[in-house]
């Protein structure tokens, strides 16, 4: 909540900045009264925005601390103060509103800049013609035409970047205020922007010199900046930019022109011109590349929830699978994380290790099926029971072909079991006869996986192994049962890694 106390210090700078913008409006004084630019105007805006009714006694005071035109005495003084205090009253009056960035935008181009230069105007140039004749419906409009213009390009091209900075939500939604805070927070976009913007003023600069142009013809050299810092900090930051670029390019423009002795008319109608067009870029420019921004962010959140939901569901199956086969505790945990180092020590890329991460807790999915007393049987499994431990592999497949996010997983699970000799007659046969590199490199790395797991652990029909031993029946089966690459990345694998591989995160995915 803004305390009284700040409202007032910032009704003092108001009055203090307007003030002295007001005397530099001097200098650009075409007719009597009347400044082909009055920066004033922006203060104007953003006062009516921020202070509401305190803008309204803080710019009508500053027009008696440095007074020029055709404010000669109190009464005048007082009188053209009133313009300027009917704006910031309309700003007080009038809500911005919620909605889109683009709906607050044109909510106030037309009516807090367009309609509040226009409230400004009237009694301005009403005042003008009265003071300097001939009271005449012609020399109303004129003076009100020159009144309006300086002031909404002015507010428009200066004041929308004001607002920018200190009362955002008057011009962007939230999600576009989040994505200039974020740019503005981070100092090294003002290093690659600032110069960007200055070095487009100096470009174009250049350009008319060596070319003895216009500075007019290379306005379009401004909205290069303008388009890179949209597309980082949406219509905020390109705003911002654009009122950078809009300095120098006003600047370049009066320069030049009086110093070639244009009249003022001549030069300032295209100067304006290009100014809003500028803008209109900025803004119709900035709000797209934030949209594109915000779309991106939104797919990737998307995403992101996506994948932890499938992860839940594989992991759903992997805990059905260890209920169902009871002497398999956190076998699928260990071979998971043992794969995933196998596959990283061999150079696999992220996708890769994805898919064998996923593949390595569904590979023996297919046990859902297998009855349990064949799963937790002691003794020897008979031909029958052990054809139909085999056809885990088949009931795998049949369970996973209908989850369309894991087609990937699929021909790595259904191959597991196939021997790099592809020999399917073997004490541990292949069931497709598949050979060599022929079998996916993910399908061999759970095949060694999977076994050096098995043989370090109990089963009901015998004793574990020690990891010493396991490692040398890896070694002898490289070559027939395993592939020798794999085995040789194995054995460093677990050569470096130490206590239980399954408690390890670092392994993860």
């Amino acid at each position: 909540m803004v305390t009284r106390p700040r409202i007032l210090a910032e009704a003092v700078i108001v009055a203090l900045v307007w003030a002295l913008l007001n005397r530099a409006a001097s200098l650009f004084e075409v007719r009597p009264g009347l400044a082909f630019f009055f920066p004033a105007a922006a203060i104007t805006l953003v006062a009516g925005v921020r202070l509401r009714w305190a803008a309204v006694p803080a710019v009508m005071v500053a027009n008696f601390l440095l007074p020029w035109g055709l404010a000669r005495t109190f009464t005048e003084t007082l009188l053209f103060s009133f313009p300027a205090g009917l704006w910031a009253a309309a700003l007080a009056l009038w809500r911005p509103g919620e909605g889109s960035s683009w709906a607050r935008l044109w909510r106030m181009t037309w009516f807090g800049v367009a309609g509040g230069a226009a409230l400004a105007a009237v009694p301005g140039a009403a005042l003008i013609t009265v003071l300097l004749g001939p009271v005449t419906w012609a020399a109303f409009t004129s003076h009100a035409l020159h009144w309006w213009v300086p002031d909404a390009v002015a507010a428009l091209v200066f004041g929308l970047p004001l607002l920018v900075m200190l009362a955002p939500a008057s011009l962007m939604d939230g999600d576009d205020q989040a994505l200039f805070r974020r740019w503005a927070r981070d100092w090294r976009q003002w290093v690659l922007a600032l110069p960007l913007g200055l070095g487009a003023v100096a470009a174009c600069r250049g350009l008319a010199a060596v070319t003895s142009g216009s500075v007019h013809w290379f306005v379009g050299l401004l909205a290069l900046p303008v388009v890179l810092v949209a597309l980082r900090g949406g219509v905020g930051a390109a705003l911002v930019i654009n009122g950078v670029v809009s300095v120098g390019y006003l600047a370049l423009a009066m320069v030049t022109g009086l110093r070639a002795g244009v009249a003022v008319q001549e030069w300032l109608a295209p100067t304006y011109a290009n100014l809003l067009l500028l803008s209109g870029f900025a803004v119709l420019g900035g709000i797209q590349a934030g949209r594109q921004r915000l779309f991106s962010s939104l797919a990737r959140q998307r995403a992101e929830e996506l994948g932890r939901g499938l992860e839940a569901t594989v992991r759903a199956l992997a805990a059905a699978i260890e209920v169902k086969d009871s002497h398999t505790d956190r076998h699928l945990q260990r071979v998971e994380r043992l794969a995933v180092m196998i596959g990283r020590e061999l150079n696999l890329d992220e996708e890769e290790l994805t898919v064998l991460r996923r593949a390595a807790i569904l590979h023996d999915v297919g046990k859902i099926g297998v009855p349990e007393q064949v799963l937790n049987k002691v003794g020897a499994l008979t031909e029958e029971e052990m054809a139909q431990l085999q056809r885990h592999v088949d009931l795998g497949i049949e369970i996973l072909a209908p989850v369309e996010f894991l087609k990937p997983v699929l021909e790595v699970v259904k191959y597991h079991q196939e021997r790099w000799d592809g020999d399917t007659r073997a004490r541990y046969p292949g069931y497709y006869g598949l050979r060599g590199e022929e079998i996916p490199i993910g399908a061999r790395i759970i095949a060694v996986a999977d076994a050096y797991d098995a043989m370090t652990h109990d089963r009901p029909y015998r004793p574990a192994m020690s990891k010493e031993a396991a490692r040398a029946e890896l070694w002898r089966c490289a070559g027939s049962q395993f592939d020798p690459m794999v085995v040789a990345a194995a054995v460093r694998v677990l050569d470096r890694a130490s206590g239980d591989i399954s408690s390890d995160s670092r392994y993860l995915v």
